[in-house]
């Protein structure tokens, strides 16, 4: 179920126990390798997911400086890859419930304008990710609608929009825009 790309989603406001998963879940797996840890993240996003904007929000407000901030910005645009680029491995069972994850997040985080984390999903990787769920047959329709909502959240983000209108990528004679 495909919806506007600009309408606001509620936030979720975490309990104490959500809030501290979410600081665990970046301590812990905070520059390791997520591969050797894919039950407990899967786990981990699971829970937290539905409130990490909020989360976010908290951490920031209370972190100590901003490299703290910036520390997490990167941790969170790993956790999207990871769960995006189960797209691209079929020797994992959980891959359609990590790439789904993937695209959960994406769209969680392109919904915070104040974050700009689309900027950064906006790089070729995590497009072709997307676009790799999008096409597969190998994904269920609910996945490849959640990538397409995921990819329309990025596309739609107020720092970028504007870029995929008028920028034709490597040689293409077509937009972003005119691709999808």
């Amino acid at each position: 179920n495909l919806e506007y790309p600009w309408k606001d989603m509620e936030d979720m406001k975490p309990t104490d126990l959500e809030y501290e998963l979410f600081c665990g879940a970046l301590e812990s797996f905070c520059s390791k390798p997520l591969i050797e840890l894919i039950d407990d993240w899967t786990i981990s996003m699971e829970t937290i997911l539905p409130t990490i904007r909020s989360s976010i929000r908290i951490y920031t407000k209370a972190a100590s400086c901003e490299e703290k901030v910036h520390e997490m910005d990167v941790e969170l645009a790993r956790w999207v890859e990871f769960g995006l680029s189960s797209s691209r491995s079929t020797s994992y069972a959980g891959s359609s419930q990590m790439a789904m994850i993937g695209c959960s997040l994406t769209k969680q985080l392109s919904a915070m304008h104040e974050k700009d984390l689309s900027v950064t999903f906006c790089a070729p990787q995590y497009l072709n990710y997307i676009m790799n769920i999008i096409s597969s047959k190998q994904y269920c329709s609910s996945i490849r609608c959640e990538a397409a909502q995921a990819l329309l959240d990025i596309l739609f983000h107020p720092s970028i929009s504007w870029k995929f209108m008028v920028t034709k990528i490597e040689g293409n004679k077509y937009t972003p825009y005119e691709q999808v």
